[in-house]
């Protein structure tokens, strides 16, 4: 739901001063999205956004021709062209505002184990060094069907599947990436099952609010 969410005027963490992600300032229900949060009413009485609806059943009446549309992402890249259907990958339309996704990011560690294996030397490299070469990542694309973080293996991708993917990716927001994000998923989700289950939904703004307010309790809970 995010391309909503963003289009809508929604963000998750606000940054400090030096660009790093900062979890007491939460955008969740933040004053621009909450103007606009009555869309989100509006699209839940026409049956627009319906949370009844799971993943399953979205691919499934996409896959069968039964619906136009379908928000997913470069892991059902297979699936789709099994499928047999024409289509075509592109990023949500702007809303409010451009209507960004979120953007996962695979990343590798190396264990406190390779010191005692005598090859900490060597991981380090693996990861430091051979794993941000364009051929490195070009070489992962190809095993996983994910679009390379690194620019110039992006240029390389030949896959014209991925390729659609990496152009909806523009402008994306990496999942945040420190702790208090576990926070988050609930409620944030929550509000959004809440505000789109048809008749009895709570209202937008409701919803949002009281998931920022127990974001911001969790966070401070620790």
């Amino acid at each position: 739901m995010y391309p909503f969410f963003s289009g809508l005027g929604g963000y998750v963490f606000g940054k400090t001063k030096n660009g790093s992600l900062n979890p007491h300032k939460l955008g969740v229900a933040n004053v621009r999205f909450l103007k606009n949060a009555p869309l989100v009413d509006k699209w839940n009485r026409e049956g627009f956004i319906n949370s009844k609806i799971d993943y399953g059943t979205a691919k499934n009446a996409l896959l069968h021709q039964n619906a136009a549309f379908w928000i997913t992402g470069p892991w059902e890249v297979d699936s789709l062209k099994a499928s047999g259907n024409p289509f075509r990958i592109v990023q949500l339309p702007k809303i409010k505002y451009r209507s960004v996704p979120f953007l996962g990011v695979q990343g590798t560690m190396v264990t406190k184990f390779s010191q005692a294996h005598g090859v900490e030397s060597l991981a380090k490299d693996l990861v430091a060094n051979e794993m941000m070469k364009p051929a490195f990542q070009l070489d992962l694309e190809q095993a996983n069907l994910r679009f390379p973080a690194n620019k110039v293996a992006g240029k390389r991708v030949n896959d014209p599947v991925l390729k659609q993917f990496g152009t909806a990716g523009l402008g994306g927001v990496p999942m945040p990436n420190i702790p208090q994000m576990g926070s988050v998923w609930a409620e944030l989700g929550g509000a959004w099952v809440k505000a789109t289950k048809g008749t009895g939904a709570t209202p937008a703004r409701s919803a949002f609010a009281q998931a920022q307010k127990n974001i911001r309790d969790k966070i401070a809970g620790g």
